[in-house]
């Protein structure tokens, strides 16, 4: 699944963190995963706690793209590959690097 043309809605979580829905435009489908670790779009939900996300760490270190339901981070294993969730770490690869854009 290839993630290209998304946009994100935001709103305020309760600890004080943006959560995210993350929106293929082309498609008007949303990010979603299940505790599996799988990730895939689906219709989009306002009240689906798979489909809301948060961006962690700094500009510096590269920020992951974390579930706020699941706690798990979005990865993939190579260009153009499957977007799927596993455990966060800072010495992953998948961290991306920059601000929003």
């Amino acid at each position: 699944m290839l993630l290209g043309g998304m946009s994100g809605s935001a709103s305020a979580a309760d600890d004080g963190d943006t959560e995210y829905q993350i929106k293929n435009v082309q498609t008007g489908l949303c990010l979603d995963s299940d505790a599996k670790g799988n990730a895939f779009t689906k219709s989009c939900e306002n009240d689906n706690p798979y489909q809301q996300w948060g961006m962690f760490g700094s500009d510096k270190e590269g920020r992951d793209v974390r579930s706020e339901k699941t706690g798990r981070c979005l990865e993939t294993v190579g260009q153009g590959d499957a977007v799927r969730t596993a455990p966060c770490s800072p010495d992953s690869p998948r961290r991306h690097s920059g601000g929003r854009r």
